[in-house]
């Protein structure tokens, strides 16, 4: 007896909603604008926006502007860098799929990026790893660099106040967007409604509305405002990133967090 129409999640849980029979499949408009590995072929779940896994820097604080993955180990950024811990968090495993994939790894040889990660750790370059939102604390001038997704950066440069003091940099050896779907409930109390609303989402104005929050839409071809568009980086730079399969990425997450441990922390 479900209280939702629909339910909105990061990507992988909508296919294991699927698993459970709580979904029901439905294709809203647009439903073929979005990429294959980013929906259920049957509607039980698709993406509706997606963050990109960046570098945040508070350039009061960072003696330079890394431009990539490889920068960030070397001495200008001794006790800089801030991320989530990949064992209990979303972004914190994000980070150890984008070094992997941008590092010649894949959801199927995550070594790459574990023991790039590792090697942060080793020459002193990581402030601290967290086990919860670092907004605050890179808002109140704490953080130099901060790996996170690109829309924590734009609500710290344009809402948290700090203006042109962030650079939001997409690694140029690449890196992978953390995609966010959302399904029609099995059973919804209100299933024509649901609809309604799954087709505004999937609208270019409901897309625009995504935009406008920082998030990036999901589809790529939504005619955004000079004044919306002129807050992102350009197009361009966000071809460095890669969507992947984030239902098999989940299945291997728990064998990722024990390797991170393990090199990372030096846990047996």
């Amino acid at each position: 007896r479900p209280n939702a129409d629909t339910a909105y999640y990061f990507m992988p849980f909508g296919a294991a909603a699927k698993e459970k029979g709580l979904t029901e499949g439905f294709k809203p408009v647009n439903f073929d604008k979005i990429p294959e590995i980013l929906k259920d072929p049957e509607g039980h779940w698709f993406t509706i926006h997606k963050g990109t896994v960046v570098f945040v820097v508070n350039k009061k604080l960072s003696k330079r502007i890394p431009e990539g993955w490889k920068d960030l180990l070397e001495p200008d950024f001794k006790k800089s860098i801030v991320y989530l811990d990949p064992r209990t968090t979303g972004i914190g495993y994000a980070i150890v799929l984008a070094t992997a994939h941008a590092l010649g790894g894949s959801v199927d040889n995550l070594m790459p990026g574990i023991e790039y990660l590792a090697e942060l750790q080793k020459r002193g370059n990581i402030r601290l790893i967290e086990k919860t939102t670092e907004y605050d604390k890179f808002v109140k001038g704490e953080i130099p660099v901060w790996i996170t997704y690109d829309f924590n950066g734009y609500r710290a440069k344009y809402i948290g106040g700090l203006g042109d003091d962030v650079a939001i940099v997409i690694p140029k050896e690449g890196t992978i967007t953390g995609p966010y779907a959302i399904s029609l409930v099995k059973g919804a109390p209100h299933p024509n409604a649901a609809r309604l609303w799954l087709n505004f989402v999937m609208s270019e104005l409901g897309q625009l509305t995504f935009a406008e929050g920082f998030v990036r839409p999901i589809l790529d071809d939504v005619k955004m405002p000079e004044d919306v568009a002129q807050k992102f980086l350009p197009a361009a730079e966000y071809q460095k990133a890669m969507d992947i399969d984030w239902v098999k990425a989940q299945k291997v997450q728990g064998e990722a967090a024990k390797l991170w441990g393990k090199h990372v922390l030096g846990e047996e």
